[in-house]
């Protein structure tokens, strides 16, 4: 039945209504640093309907673009990655895990976090070159080219928001999905890294003691959407 149907008559409201809606679309894809149209990784589907060829819409521009496109993200990661001599974490005065000169990564999962964000952010944070060369030239290598060791860590708190003086972290994931998004986040920086004995963890939804020596210090933000920042 559906292929019957003809498109209605675009009206001059629907037109400008149409315009509109074009611009509103050009004008996100600039927020999110999205150029030329082109997406890449940064975005994980776009919606651009112009509305529906239902007669039942009519001309009427409010209800016929009532589909109408925006860039819609999918999928959130933020991690915090930081360039260590040594690091470790100790939950209830026994250490678990201990690693020596490598990354210690905190792994914050938003509520719309997907497996592309994890597989994206592993090989994203082993690929960052971190590291100087031996000759002395700062951030030539990355941590699999020096031989060194990852620590992740997971940390809900970094999708917070304040509200006056309060902390709401509704825009992290769920502890039961962010246990097992976590876990298959170590999972895929263990097969990206290619040896799993130099890739530690902490203990999920512990209370833990961090404990690292940051070399330089160094430390960055990386986020999945990329912002323009970024």
């Amino acid at each position: 039945a559906m292929q019957n149907l003809k498109p209605t008559t675009t009206s001059p409201p629907a037109r400008v209504a149409r315009l509109f809606l074009v611009l509103l679309w050009i004008s996100e894809a600039s927020l999110f640093g999205v150029s030329s149209f082109r997406l890449g990784e940064r975005v994980r589907s776009f919606s651009l309907s112009f509305g529906s060829q239902d007669p039942a819409w009519g001309t009427d521009p409010t209800r016929r673009f009532q589909g109408h496109g925006v860039l819609r993200l999918r999928g959130g990661m933020r991690c915090v990655v930081q360039r260590v001599k040594s690091a470790s974490v100790t939950v209830d005065g026994q250490a678990i895990s201990r690693i020596g000169a490598g990354l210690c990564v905190l792994v914050g999962l938003s509520a719309d976090d997907t497996p592309e964000c994890s597989e994206w952010m592993a090989k994203k944070i082993l690929a960052g070159k971190f590291f100087g060369s031996e000759d002395g030239k700062h951030w030539k290598r990355n941590v699999k080219e020096i031989g060194g060791e990852v620590l992740l860590v997971s940390q809900f708190t970094l999708y917070f928001r304040m509200k006056g003086p309060n902390l709401d972290f509704s825009k992290s994931m769920p502890p039961d999905a962010a246990r097992q998004c976590y876990q298959e986040f170590v999972g895929k920086v263990r097969e990206e890294m290619g040896d799993p004995e130099k890739v530690r963890d902490g203990q999920f939804g512990a209370m833990m003691d961090v404990e690292l020596v940051n070399d330089g210090p160094v430390t960055v933000q990386i986020e999945y959407p990329e912002p323009p920042s970024q």
